[in-house]
């Protein structure tokens, strides 16, 4: 009130500071556990994501299927375009489909500035190429090959994106890397059994062939004794040698 002392208000000023300190105090509390909110939402739609992308993964069975998925799935978390880019020779071989960016440096350029063992800091880094973002699709002993991202916004990617992005090409490089793996057990378990298959032909034909052999051999043998051989027993033996003659020409 006008005309009051002043020392009287003291009270009801500290009092305010003090709820206004509080309030302050609240609102910061009331920000830090909505951030933290905020973030675990964004780790369970990250878990999602990779949960999603890895069983969709599983289900492929060729390069082309896991293509597709992976953009499929790039293109719905991230709202990006990508594709998978394969060495061929000079030039880069596209999954899924369109061509991939002419600005793009060919293979002998553009994958030793990906090589894990020759990048610096984390290898697993997008590589910014003008409007694209590169990432190497490397497994456990080998690339298997890059991942083109193409935004469609100006801004590109923010940076809080590239950690899932990140997984994302790790499981990608994993899909391609089991896929190489399951066709070269199936080249080799093809190999070895075309080998069992050649060599049990190969001894099926050697007993099928001795047997007509034998009887050739015995029967020369057996004109070629000393002493006269009677015509019937001549006329015997070389009947026996023409028959088995013609017998191993068939099985040759």
């Amino acid at each position: 009130p006008r005309f009051s002392r002043v020392d009287a208000h003291w009270p009801n000023l500290l009092f305010f500071l003090a709820m206004l300190l509080a309030a302050q105090a609240v609102v910061r509390l009331l920000h830090r556990l909505r951030h933290q909110a905020r973030e675990v939402q964004r780790r369970e739609v990250h878990t999602a994501s990779l949960y999603l992308l890895g069983r969709a993964l599983a289900r492929c069975r060729t390069p082309e299927e896991v293509a597709d998925a992976a953009a499929e799935h790039l293109r719905r978390v991230f709202k990006v375009g990508a594709h998978l880019l394969f060495a061929e020779g000079p030039a880069w071989r596209a999954l899924p489909s369109p061509a991939p960016d002419p600005d793009l440096p060919p293979p002998q350029e553009l994958l030793p500035r990906l090589d894990v063992g020759e990048r610096l800091g984390d290898p697993l880094e997008p590589l910014s190429l003008g409007k694209t973002y590169c990432l190497s699709l490397t497994g456990t002993d080998q690339s298997e090959g890059v991942l083109q991202v193409l935004p469609r916004e100006s801004i590109g990617l923010p940076p809080d994106t590239w950690e899932l992005l990140k997984a994302f090409a790790v499981q990608i490089a994993l899909a391609l890397e089991r896929l190489r793996w399951l066709e070269e057990a199936r080249k080799a378990q093809l190999e070895s059994e075309t080998e069992r298959m050649r060599s049990t032909l190969l001894g099926a034909i050697g007993h099928d062939l001795r047997t007509p052999l034998a009887a050739i051999h015995g029967a020369a043998g057996s004109l070629l004794l000393p002493g006269e051989v009677p015509d019937t027993t001549r006329r015997d033996l070389l009947t026996m040698i023409q028959d088995e003659s013609e017998r191993l020409a068939q099985l040759l």
